[in-house]
């Protein structure tokens, strides 16, 4: 057998457990549940009245950090529509961090022209098939939201 067989057939009998433990963890969290990379799990959500970043946490988790092109459309492919993620310029306006983890974001997708900011106070941000957009935190027309959780 070749080495790279083997060494797939090791990946996967150390991933078993792995799996088998975020499967109980994922069994109590709501709507649809969307294994990404075998150590993360993405979960998104459809919205409901309350803030998505609390809902996050109580699941255990934080608004997903987006860290690179694979993860961006990988994720984009499962949304049906917009979806909030861990992106602001709260604290500074045009610096874009992950506010989870306090520093500059490791990848970004923004639309042309955006961010920019238009309706004042645009310091959220949410992905869509065509690039991210920046909008105020509380605009309600986002119709999900990306957690991930790290297992």
């Amino acid at each position: 057998m070749n080495t790279e067989i083997l060494q797939q057939k090791n990946y996967l009998r150390l991933l078993q457990p792995l799996l088998s433990r975020g499967q109980e963890v994922l069994d109590t969290m709501p709507v649809r549940i969307i294994p990404d990379l075998p150590l993360i799990c993405i979960l998104i959500y459809c919205i409901g009245t309350e803030y998505y970043g609390n809902a996050c946490s109580r699941a255990g988790s934080y608004l997903a950090v987006v860290d690179n092109r694979y993860e961006d459309m990988w994720i984009q492919s499962n949304l049906i529509d917009g979806a909030w993620i861990d992106a602001t310029d709260h604290w500074h306006e045009g610096r874009w961090i992950s506010s989870y983890y306090g520093k500059n974001l490791p990848y970004t997708r923004w639309r042309g022209g955006e961010p920019n900011n238009s309706g004042g106070n645009e310091d959220c941000a949410y992905m869509r098939a065509d690039g991210w957009n920046d909008c105020p935190c509380n605009e309600h027309a986002i119709p999900q939201y990306v957690c991930e959780k790290i297992l």
